[in-house]
Parts: structure tokens; C-alpha cells; sequence
């Protein structure tokens, strides 16, 4: 039999176009699936208040309105209103509540927050439920900070709309690099309604 006989068979011809179908409707069903996903994710947010979208919104106007007045003063006031309450609320800053300027404000560093943990914490949030957060340690020892509900929320918000400007809409696969100790690790159910799969970093060599 001619090679050309092989290349030109119709029988190879048809498996391409059904080969071609089945990636089209694998690809269909994949952005289906994203979408779905996006758009159950702002459906609960919506059904709990909207705060994810505001605190989205609020970024996105004070981001790409920058130099506008009232971009300028939601800035000034967002930062003077935590450095009152760092001052106003923390043992650690309670030195500098004569000050409404940042650069008033010490630098600090993470070893420096470590050995104050406790003089960095605020007498609002000492008997209230908090949210705790921490680095996973791959690069050195673990950090962990306390969050309340708002904090979240805005820290979410602020990395759907950052993801977003990368290219990233919430719904899309996402391989999450991190160590990823057994308290951080998520259920089945929870990396298949988020799309997301873990990477462990302790998994990686030099190889």
C-alpha cells in the first residue's frame, strides 16, 4: 500500500475531526464550568451582603481613578483612620498617638512584630472572634497575624481584582504553590468547587 494511501484514508481522516469534536466539547464544557463557578461565587457573596463586591469596587475606584480628588481623599482617610486605631488601640503604638503622618511611624519587620506579638494586638479585638493567618514557613520560621471579618474580606477582594489585571477570573484552574502543611490542606470537595490543585513546594528539587 502507497503511503499516500495511509496519510489520505478517510478512516484517519474522520478520527481527526472526531478527536477535534470531543477537544472542542472538552474545552466547552471546561469554560462552562469557570463560569458557573464565577458566577455561583458572586451569587453567595451577593446573598450575604455584597461585601467582596464592595470592597472590589471601592479598590477599583481608588486604583484606576488614582490621581482624582476623591481617590486622594478615601486614601487619606482609609490611612488616617488605621493609624488612630493602631495608636488609639495598641500597646506597640500608643506612643505615637500625638501623630496622624506616616512617617511618624516606626519600620518594622516581621522579627520585630514576633518578639511584640502581644503589644501589637488591639484592645478592640482582644475578646472578639479573629481570623488566623499565617505563612506556611518554606522559607524560614512560620508567621501568623490575626485578622478580623472585614480584613478578610478586603484582603479577598484585593486579590480578585489583582488576579484579574494578571488575567486570572475566579473560576479558571488555579495551581496553588505553597507548603502545604496538613492544617491548610483542603477536602476534594473544596479544590473541586474552587478549581483549584495543590502544589506542595517540599515536593520540589533541584533536579
Amino acid at each position: 500500500m502507497d503511503t499516500k494511501d495511509i496519510l489520505w484514508n478517510p478512516f484517519h481522516i474522520k478520527c481527526d475531526i472526531c478527536m477535534e469534536k470531543r477537544f472542542r466539547r472538552f474545552h466547552c464544557m471546561k469554560l462552562l464550568a469557570e463560569q458557573l463557578r464565577n458566577r455561583l461565587f458572586w451569587v453567595l457573596d451577593a446573598l450575604k451582603g455584597g461585601q467582596v463586591k464592595a470592597h472590589y469596587t471601592d479598590i477599583a475606584d481608588i486604583l484606576e481613578n488614582f490621581e482624582s480628588p476623591k481617590s486622594k481623599e478615601r486614601r487619606h482617610a482609609l490611612l488616617k483612620q488605621l493609624l488612630q486605631h493602631a495608636s488609639g488601640t495598641t500597646p506597640f503604638y500608643r506612643q505615637y498617638g500625638h501623630s496622624e503622618d506616616l512617617q511618624d511611624f516606626p519600620v518594622i519587620d516581621k522579627m520585630v512584630l514576633r518578639d511584640n506579638f502581644q503589644a501589637f494586638q488591639s484592645s478592640e479585638y482582644v475578646n472578639r472572634p479573629k481570623h488566623e493567618v499565617s505563612t506556611s514557613g518554606s522559607s524560614g520560621t512560620p508567621f501568623k497575624i490575626y485578622q478580623n471579618t472585614d480584613k478578610v474580606l478586603r484582603n479577598r477582594a484585593d486579590t480578585i481584582y489583582f488576579q484579574k489585571i494578571a488575567g486570572y477570573e475566579i473560576g479558571y484552574r488555579l495551581y496553588y504553590i505553597r507548603k502545604w502543611l496538613s492544617k491548610y490542606k483542603k477536602g476534594r470537595l473544596a479544590t473541586a468547587m474552587r478549581n483549584i490543585e495543590m502544589i506542595n513546594v517540599s515536593d520540589f528539587s533541584d533536579a
